[in-house]
């Protein structure tokens, strides 16, 4: 028996409480943001052992988008946080300093003596040599608190202890020693952004100083993804869905050999609409100028209405409280995790777990395979979703209680499967719906100056007069009322049709 409120568990049911969303929203955009914080170590050791990775690119449609910015805000507030702390680290320390320790530079144990006689200039020394050896120790701390996520800035810890922390404050007491190659941390502070359409040249620098070239993308306007889509970039920006995908990079000016780097980008976007906004591809031809760019692991999701008096928007504060202060820290623990370049094997599912999870991933591969051609192209990467969900919830599971997952992210995950061919199939009949308002338009214009007249008369107006074509177009008006048959076949806009004729034009 399942002893929560949803099988989803008390960490995502309080979630969506304080966001005011669907559980199952708020569980798919939770495994968004952990696995795109794990960066590139995001990965689970399955049933043979092999790694599968957990990032997930998630596009939220419809018109809540205050409700699913105050999820997003919920989720990714404390993350952005340590990046502010990650970048105070690495602003705070000498380019100088940085480039002697990188040379192995080691200052004397003792300064320099100056000649006899002269104290002035040997106090001078002294200060100076003091003045850059706490310099050194300073940066050596900072790239030591760099790489295991101290905060600079903690408003929950300021919060609980009653007063701003100073972070100064653990360096007066302590010297930390560090090895060197840990500098590269320092720079490398950035593990998420807000992104858009236009901010496709700033992308290069945020991946640039991203933590291992990942990054987590935050499209909350939509722009970005919907001019991926579109399949017209900039010319000369990235291509972003490659990026999404990962793209071997190359980085001039780096260090020794070889400058190509894995470079990802996963990315959360909120796009607006019920369906996107560009217009699908209408055939199998990937070359054709109109055919999107679809990034593998994209899914499309149409967020649950929460109904009016559901026991979602209710809790009790303390253990809202309680349950958020436990996301916080197993978000820091990813980032730690990641920062260090550790791995996730903690996380990994029990024997019986990873069977489990094998057969819900080869039954979805088994869907995916049945699609037809048309779809089969949007859907690539998709059984990768029970295990993206597994990690996430996985990780937030207090340490010591064993749940059973494997199940209801496998049920969670064919929801949204689902839901995402639905919203293909709808994308896909847009530009069918589209032609006929035209051909439809067409028509009623033909009539305002024809009217009343036969179809043969109608039909003569066409280049083409050919009745299979025309017939079906006349009877969608004529079941709208837009247009009468009298007696003998003729034809006449109806009288009170000037409402619907205001649609068709």
């Amino acid at each position: 028996m399942n002893p929560f409120p949803s099988p989803l568990g008390p960490e995502i049911d309080s979630l969506a409480a304080l966001s005011d969303t669907h559980p199952d929203t708020t569980a798919l955009t939770v495994a968004a943001v952990l696995g795109g914080l794990a960066g590139p170590q995001g990965k689970l050791i399955g049933f043979g052992d092999e790694l599968q990775p957990v990032s997930l690119h998630l596009a939220l449609l419809g018109r809540e988008t205050e409700r699913l910015n105050r999820l997003l805000d919920l989720l990714t507030e404390p993350a952005r946080l340590i990046q502010e702390s990650l970048r105070l680290h690495s602003a705070n320390v000498s380019r100088k300093l940085v480039r002697e320790m990188a040379e192995v530079f080691e200052f004397p144990h003792r300064p320099t003596r100056a000649r006899r006689g002269s104290e002035e200039e040997s106090r001078r020394i002294e200060e100076t040599y003091s003045e850059r050896l706490r310099a050194w120790n300073s940066t050596r701390f900072r790239a030591r608190a760099s790489g295991a996520c101290e905060p600079a800035i903690d408003p929950w810890s300021e919060h609980r202890a009653g007063r701003r922390q100073d972070f100064n404050e653990r360096f007066r007491h302590e010297q930390p020693e560090l090895p060197v190659d840990d500098l590269i941390r320092l720079k490398q502070p950035n593990l998420l952004a807000s992104v858009s359409a236009t901010t496709s040249v700033r992308l290069e620098r945020l991946l640039v100083e991203a933590d291992q070239h990942h990054l987590l993308g935050l499209d909350r306007d939509g722009t970005l993804l919907d001019q991926t889509l579109s399949g017209s970039p900039k010319p000369g920006s990235l291509c972003v869905a490659d990026l999404m995908s990962g793209l071997e990079w190359s980085f001039p000016g780096l260090p020794g050999f070889g400058t190509l780097r894995h470079t990802r980008l996963a990315l959360i976007s909120l796009l607006g609409s019920e369906i996107p906004r560009c217009r699908p591809r209408t055939d199998l031809d990937a070359s054709t100028p109109s055919a999107p760019i679809w990034p593998a692991g994209l899914l499309l999701w149409r967020p649950a209405e929460v109904p009016d008096g559901s026991d979602s928007r209710s809790g009790d504060p303390t253990e809202l409280k309680r349950r958020y202060d436990d996301y916080r820290s197993k978000m820091s623990h990813i980032i730690q995790t990641r920062r260090q370049r550790g791995t996730f094997a903690q996380l990994a599912p029990r024997p019986d777990e990873a069977s489990e999870l094998r057969t819900g991933i080869g039954q979805i591969q088994q869907r995916l395979e049945q699609l037809p051609d048309l779809l089969h192209p949007y859907c690539r990467g998709l059984s990768r979703l029970p295990t993206a969900l597994f990690f996430a919830l996985r990780c937030l599971t207090p340490h010591g209680e064993t749940r059973e997952w494997v199940g209801p992210c496998c049920d969670l995950a064919n929801r949204a499967l689902d839901q995402h061919l639905e919203v293909l199939t709808s994308w896909h009949q847009r530009p069918a719906e589209d032609g006929l308002q035209e051909l439809r338009s067409r028509m009623v214009r033909k009539l305002e100056r024809l009217s009343p007249c036969s179809p043969r008369d109608l039909f003569r107006t066409y280049p083409s007069q050919r009745k299979d074509l025309h017939e079906p177009v006349l009877r969608s008006l004529i079941a709208d009322g837009i247009v009468e048959r009298l007696d003998g076949g003729i034809l006449r806009l109806a009288p009170r049709s000037d409402a619907f004729r205001v649609g068709t034009n």
